[in-house]
């Protein structure tokens, strides 16, 4: 079953990020020297166009004096493409983002593929249109010194190419003004519950939609970021459960002692919601004849309690979906 085939989930980041289905890409080849093709490029190609964006914004954010980004990553182990893809569309948002405020072009969209399954290439493409966003605006900016792309290993993994993005994100996040928000995070807690409703339909006596938890004042980001964490080693378990590979969560915890509670903004808080949703919406694909969910609308305004209220309904599915996929791991190769 096609990954993307369950997908309205590229066209709801579509909705949340503004701009995004036919943008330009660069002529700039692999500094590898590899074809552009799904046998040739490899997870090391995309890191150096990474890296090569990396290197673009620390030149951008110099000349428009901001500061660098408080270290904060998102440690992952065994990442696999399709995660790696959801990092590097939300980095052509960002990119595109400081595009529109530097020039006031909104720009063209992101042509998109449906492929099969998500290889390198295809994430290659989405950092090579937002590294074509940041080249135009340090055109813009008067910016002469060039960069060049370093060839990587070859032996790097999709887990390298995922950090390396997380941490160019939080970079731009500091450099653009319309930043993540609350609303953005809720949105994707919302997809992450319709997706895991629509598989627990396919478990007799399953409740899809538990009732909504009371109501508690007063969340903030961390309490959010917290909470979605649990609710990432719920669906560690569904994955590694259900025979599938699965990305291992290995992130910090406030309580722990290891993160200040302050450095956590919407913004880290939505990475783990969009790390959520790429892993239901996998799950998704593996049932015949899956409908994907309808498009969730703006929410209107959020407040973190009101993304807090959310994921408990999130967590609520997972813990029972846990369950089920427990006393049937097979459940995926079964037909209705």
């Amino acid at each position: 079953m096609a990954f993307y085939r369950s997908l309205p989930v590229l066209t709801c980041m579509l909705a949340v990020f503004p701009s995004v289905t036919q943008a330009q890409t660069t002529v700039l080849g692999p500094a590898s020297g590899r074809p552009l093709s799904t046998d040739a490029i490899l997870p090391a190609d995309v890191l150096a166009r990474v890296e090569l964006v990396r290197s673009e914004l620390e030149l951008i954010r110099f000349e428009m004096g901001q500061p660098q980004a408080r270290p904060f990553e998102l440690a992952a182990t065994g990442v696999a493409p399709r995660q790696t893809l959801y990092q590097a569309l939300t980095l052509f948002r960002n990119a595109n983002q400081l595009y529109l405020e530097v020039t006031g072009d909104p720009g063209s969209e992101l042509a998109m593929d449906s492929p099969d399954d998500i290889r390198p290439l295809h994430v290659w493409k989405i950092v090579d249109a937002a590294y074509s966003r940041l080249a135009d605006v340090k055109h813009r900016l008067g910016i002469a010194e060039q960069v060049r792309e370093e060839r990587q290993d070859t032996s790097t993994t999709p887990t390298e190419v995922f950090r390396s993005i997380t941490v160019a994100n939080k970079q731009l996040q500091i450099l653009i003004r319309n930043r993540i928000t609350t609303n953005d995070v809720f949105q994707q807690v919302a997809l992450a519950t319709e997706y895991a409703a629509r598989v627990l339909q396919r478990f007799p006596g399953a409740k899809p939609v538990p009732d909504a938890p009371a109501f508690e004042r007063g969340k903030r980001p961390v309490d959010v970021y917290n909470l979605l964490v649990s609710c990432y080693a719920r669906m560690f378990g569904i994955v590694t459960k259900s025979g599938l590979g699965a990305l291992k969560l290995e992130a910090a915890t406030p309580e722990h002692g290891i993160l200040d509670p302050a450095q956590i903004r919407p913004s880290e808080v939505y990475d783990v919601a969009t790390l959520l949703v790429s892993e239901l919406a996998y799950i998704h694909s593996q049932l015949e004849n899956a409908d994907p969910p309808v498009q969730i609308q703006f929410p209107g305004l959020k407040l973190p309690s009101h993304v807090y209220q959310k994921a408990r309904v999130l967590l609520l599915q997972l813990s029972e979906l846990e369950e089920r996929v427990a006393a049937h791991p097979n459940w995926h190769t079964r037909s209705d």
